[in-house]
């Protein structure tokens, strides 16, 4: 009966529905990649070696360098995308820009902030778990502003954020995206397509080639009008097929081209296979997960670190399984732990979370 009763989805629904359905993945994907315990560093000193524990390191890889590594160019993708929604002028770059000042730029600053003073707090009360790699007490006024672009690393102080600093810079560069696809066409997305898989492109904070990339990709199909889900498709079987060949090849030979070309099939599938489950009815996209993926987002990084740091401080694993377990269940419950957050802050402070989320 509900066969019979479900109308089939639009061409332009599904495509909004397949963007509203993979932001929660795709945040897993993210905690994920930040669940790796390839570098736990208490006290200044490496732990221990993953590479002592094969079986934990091969699914560990797996995961978090070939499954997840979709998760962020399928954001730049999506956001380049929806960026170029309708006509692109001079007066809708100001209006996009103006908006994006509330939706990324305003909680940027803020879980910036927020992060920096939880430092301070743990470098000041719990200065057992710091990496010992910074002291932020030391830091002069210059350093701890860069702190809010790259000053810890490379990335920003909260780390997960290079991804919104990047987009940021490619949005307000977006008009030389616009005409690069406007008079090259595909040729402008493929030549940067050469630049990110060689990884020939210029060192410098907030410009990587991944954003220019994958964001030019998404924005394509919206500049050239195309619906980037029919497009797609017909590739569905035959992407998922190679998929599975090459994420085989990869935990074997881990090669950085085929790693490459991994995740652009990768999303190809992530993309095919949603569409067709939504199509079929089989899976649906649910509003609150899809909506507090921001949020998820923004505050899983401390956390995850945090409770890792703590569950191998205290029980000090030795054995494939107690890693494999620590590996899940920390970002398990950090996921657990943000939705619950995330629901009491909607419910009660609703102005506030709209703040911190960027409106979302």
């Amino acid at each position: 009966m509900d066969n019979i009763a479900r109308q089939p989805l639009s061409s332009a629904s599904l495509q909004s529905n397949v963007i509203s359905f993979l932001r929660f993945p795709m945040i897993v994907g993210v905690v994920m990649i930040h669940s790796n315990l390839d570098d736990i560093v208490i006290d200044g000193k490496s732990f221990f070696n993953v590479a002592q524990f094969p079986i934990f390191e091969n699914i560990s890889f797996l995961i978090s360098h070939i499954l997840s590594r979709i998760a962020v160019p399928l954001f730049f993708f999506i956001s380049g995308f929806l960026f170029f929604k309708g006509d692109f002028t001079f007066d809708s770059y100001k209006d996009k820009l103006k908006r994006r000042a509330k939706t990324i730029l305003l909680p940027y600053v803020l879980w910036n902030l927020f992060v920096l003073v939880l430092y301070l707090g743990m470098e000041l009360y719990i200065p057992s778990l710091r990496s010992g790699r910074n002291s932020f007490l030391s830091y002069t006024p210059l350093q701890w502003l860069n702190l809010f672009w790259d000053g810890s690393g490379g990335f920003p102080i909260c780390f997960q954020f290079w991804f919104l600093r990047d987009l940021m810079v490619v949005m307000v560069l977006s008009p030389i995206i616009f005409l690069g696809i406007r008079y090259l066409k595909c040729y402008f997305v493929l030549l940067l397509g050469i630049f990110w898989i060689t990884n020939i492109w210029c060192d410098i904070s907030g410009f990587s080639i991944s954003a220019f990339f994958f964001f030019s990709t998404g924005a394509f199909f919206n500049i050239i009008k195309i619906n980037f889900v029919d497009f797609l498709k017909p590739l569905t079987n035959y992407s998922m097929i190679l998929y599975i060949i090459i994420c085989g090849i990869n935990i074997y030979f881990r090669n950085e081209y085929m790693l490459s070309t991994g995740i652009i099939i990768g999303m190809v599938c992530a993309v095919t296979l949603t569409a067709r489950k939504l199509e079929d009815g089989k899976w649906h996209v649910n509003n609150f997960l899809s909506e507090s993926s921001f949020f998820i987002y923004a505050y899983h990084g401390t956390l995850i670190a945090l409770l890792i740091k703590l569950a191998v401080k205290i029980t000090l694993p030795d054995s494939e399984f107690e890693l494999i377990a620590i590996y899940f269940l920390a970002p398990s419950f950090t996921i657990l732990i943000g939705l619950g957050i995330y629901y009491l802050l909607k419910r009660y402070v609703p102005k506030f979370t709209s703040i911190i989320t960027g409106g979302r």
